[in-house]
């Protein structure tokens, strides 16, 4: 099992009982790429009657799309190593620069920056805080730089609740950022990792749901199954089911009714979520979970929910959350620098999706929800 503690310098400012030092953590994305290209390998785009006028003009927005600031590595590098994610050449070696030439290969005109795997948190509340600013000055500075092509989820330092407010009003007021970047899970000593439905969370609710904000979610390797077979990387499967495990946690904890102007965003297509609705809603007639979620009332609150296809865009994972998203809620994500852009994209085009669906998910349904997007996107 890896460590996974982490401290920073002379800071160990604590944030209560739970949050003394850090749980043990797996492997992260180590090997995901050279699978990820021998598998999913199709750059070319052919530039057919058929191709959306989005990709001719560069005007894809891709919502899943990851940057590396350096002081984030200088003072992370340690989890980096952890997660794997420093064994990856594109992740350790990424520049501004490398990904605006990745986006226009794969005709991205903006991209929605976060940061991947293992986020910011490692249970240290003071340097979470201090992350978190790293991080959102520095996707801010990439806008000013790069006008047009870059917008931001701005990091919060979750699960420390007052940071995360003040740190969303500097996000979202003064860097003008779209959102809020959330992790499927976080680690806590001595405990289960807490999932986003934890009543400890709900302040931080409150007020993204006084704004109507955006509350963006990427997965996380979870502490319980980081190394349940060697042989098999946690990301493959431990990443979309930690994104079910926490759409289940908010759901069955009333947090999608409590906060209804809340608007989530969840990577890879929801994950596992949408082969496991039917049994969710069909176990779900208990009686105490029925008394907290009525399984009829799952299927009109999963389409109000937004979902991006990074590492999902294949025919069948897009059949599948089509059966229960609202069409105009399904939208664009690469997860670069970890998989290429014309990847999902390439796969994308082999879908069958009609010409007007094709377009919204490239394109206008980030743009119905995330109007202030109009104002930078690219123009190609």
């Amino acid at each position: 099992m890896t460590n996974r503690s982490l401290r920073f310098g002379a800071h160990n400012h604590q944030c209560g009982p739970f949050c003394a030092s850090l749980p043990s953590a797996g492997l992260g994305r180590r090997g995901l790429l050279g699978a990820a290209a021998a598998t999913l390998a199709a750059p070319t785009i052919a530039r057919a009657a058929s191709v959306p006028p989005v990709i001719a003009r560069k005007q894809i927005i891709d919502v899943h799309h990851h940057f590396v600031p350096p002081d984030y590595l200088k003072l992370a590098g340690s989890a980096m190593n952890a997660s794997g994610a420093l064994s990856f050449p594109p992740y350790a070696k990424w520049t501004p620069q490398a990904t605006l030439a990745e986006m226009d290969r794969g005709n991205v005109g903006t991209a929605i920056l976060s940061i991947s795997t293992p986020g910011i948190w490692f249970g240290d509340v003071a340097q979470a805080r201090e992350l978190s600013r790293i991080c959102n000055d520095y996707a801010a500075k990439m806008q000013a730089d790069f006008p047009g092509r870059f917008a931001q989820f701005a990091e919060i330092p979750l699960p420390d609740a007052e940071g995360s407010i003040a740190e969303m009003a500097h996000g979202i007021d003064t860097l003008g950022a779209l959102g809020v970047a959330l992790m499927t899970s976080y680690p806590i000593p001595g405990a289960a990792d807490l999932y986003l439905g934890d009543q400890r969370f709900w302040p931080v609710y409150e007020e993204l749901n006084r704004r109507g904000a955006i509350a963006y979610v990427h997965p996380n390797t979870p502490g319980c199954c980081n190394k349940i077979a060697d042989s098999v990387n946690p990301s493959f499967i431990e990443f979309p089911t930690d994104s079910t495990r926490t759409i289940l946690s908010l759901l069955y904890n009333g947090v999608f009714t409590r906060f209804p102007r809340i608007r989530w965003i969840f990577s890879h297509n929801g994950g596992t979520l949408p082969m496991l609705l039917a049994r969710v809603m069909q176990l779900g007639h208990a009686p105490g979970d029925a008394a907290r979620v009525k399984p009829d009332d799952i299927p009109a609150i999963v389409r109000g929910l937004y979902f991006e296809c990074a590492n999902a865009a294949h025919p069948a994972p897009m059949g599948a959350i089509r059966q229960w998203a609202d069409p105009t809620h399904l939208m664009f994500g690469s997860d670069y620098p970890y998989v290429g852009v014309l990847d999902t994209e390439s796969l994308l085009l082999k879908d069958g999706l009609e010409p007007k669906l094709l377009q919204a998910v490239l394109r206008d349904n980030a743009l119905k929800l995330m109007p202030g997007l109009a104002a930078l996107t690219h123009k190609g």
